[in-house]
């Protein structure tokens, strides 16, 4: 299922780094990825739609940023929209 979501999930699905850096329980790390945002994107691919959190705009913004790493553009979209939603003076800074 991921594959066919995400042209990156393939690569890394396929690549001989998967294979190195897998561990016997078939798990791999993804060091730089933070797990809120990263379950959310799993959400979208699996079901194609996701509920992201916008009390805290930073998870927003790092589902965002996975977007563009993942190559998800429907899942941008919807981030974009709700973003823009949630933009006020107290969190411009943050964007």
């Amino acid at each position: 299922i991921l594959c066919s979501q995400s042209e990156t999930f393939r690569l890394l699905f396929e690549s001989d780094k998967w294979k190195e850096n897998q561990t016997q329980q078939g798990e791999i790390e993804l060091k730089e990825i933070s797990p809120i945002p990263f379950k959310q994107l799993l959400e979208f691919c699996y079901t194609g739609d996701t509920s992201i959190p916008l009390n805290d705009i930073s998870i927003g913004l790092e589902i965002l940023k996975l977007t563009d790493q993942f190559l998800l553009p429907e899942l941008k979209k919807k981030c974009e929209f709700l973003l823009q939603s949630k933009i006020d003076l107290s969190n411009a800074y943050q964007m």
